[in-house]
């Protein structure tokens, strides 16, 4: 009975001597740090002799994130990092589970942050193709959502899906004259949406993540050495919004461009198909996803019809039927 105290024990002075080494640092000189860390030695130097007397395994901890990579990245080493980012998704094709996603969907990102970083469109746009085929062909075989395709083996949907989203994000942010950035590899995160922030250049979502800037004027030059201005086009990102199911994000990209047509089209489809979800679903009403005002269908057609009739633009009161209503008869005067 007594083992079970002892680990506990041992768990709270490992955790104990854990704060003292943040809260005073390894070479903190303090008479009062130095003693309370030779006291917390001393327990825990006890602690181990007791556990090892009564033949008792140490509490095991949960082992540390490779960060091989990373440290390759920060000491200037692209293409070694590259490297190591790769072998390292290669060889967490076979674990599986919640963990094995967490690591593929973070190493997966870091690539492709160290390819758009270095201005490499071409293997960046490589590893995203890649990854959109693993999403709209995925194995059909088991139901398992970490099971390979044949165009990204062995790569779970949730690393798919944070890549597509991200390229999308930023291809979009770059054709709309946004601040082009992207994560570090030690804090990847997916790109966040556009069309809820502003123009001027984010803050960090966190103190603790740092923003990478891209050079737009790079990125232009890149595209036309390596010769893919084919493919670095507002068509093809939003081909990947709408792959990553970021409808809403597509209807803002086209209507931003000036392409209303395409933002209409895509705002019908989303609301068609989400009535259509909904209506042979359980879920509530609440729950279906709505465009913003300024992206429902009706408002960009009387927005166009504004600007053709040069008249100013008159927005009636409406209530949430009667804007849906009006949705449909856009839709089927289009």
């Amino acid at each position: 009975r007594l083992v079970t105290c002892w680990r506990l024990l041992y768990r709270h002075v490992l955790q104990f001597q854990q704060q003292l080494q943040w809260r005073h640092g390894a070479d903190d000189c303090d008479d009062g740090a130095a003693q309370e860390r030779l006291v917390a030695s001393r327990i825990a130097a006890a602690v181990q002799a007791r556990l090892q007397c009564v033949d008792g395994s140490f509490p095991r901890q949960k082992p540390l994130l490779d960060i091989a990579g990373e440290e390759l990245y920060l000491s200037g080493s692209y293409h070694e990092a590259v490297h190591t980012w790769r072998r390292a998704v290669l060889e967490e094709t076979d674990s599986g589970g919640r963990r094995g996603a967490h690591l593929q969907t973070r190493h997966c990102l870091s690539l492709l942050y160290a390819h758009l970083r270095a201005l490499h469109l071409l293997p960046a746009l490589c590893l995203c193709d890649r990854m959109a085929a693993h999403l709209l062909h995925p194995h059909t075989d088991t139901g398992d959502s970490h099971t390979s395709s044949p165009a990204a083996p062995g790569i779970c949907e949730r690393a798919a899906l944070a890549v597509v989203r991200s390229m999308g994000r930023f291809m979009a942010a770059y054709f709309t004259n946004r601040a082009l950035y992207v994560f570090p590899p030690h804090s990847v995160q997916t790109l966040p949406p556009l069309h809820t922030t502003a123009v001027v250049p984010p803050a960090a979502p966190s103190p603790r993540w740092r923003l990478l800037p891209v050079s737009r004027a790079g990125v232009s030059a890149s595209a036309r050495a390596q010769r893919v201005s084919s493919a670095w086009s507002p068509e093809y990102a939003l081909e990947l919004l709408l792959v990553a199911g970021l409808h809403t994000e597509a209807v803002w990209l086209a209507r931003t461009l000036g392409d209303w047509k395409t933002a209409v089209a895509v705002g019908l489809a989303y609301r068609s198909h989400d009535h259509h979800h909904h209506h042979h679903s359980r879920q509530p009403p609440w729950a279906s996803l709505q465009l913003p005002d300024d992206l429902r269908p009706a408002r960009i057609l009387q927005e166009k019809l504004q600007a053709l009739l040069q008249t100013p633009l008159t927005a009636p009161q409406m209530d949430p039927d009667g804007a849906r209503a009006a949705d449909g008869t856009a839709g089927t005067a289009s």
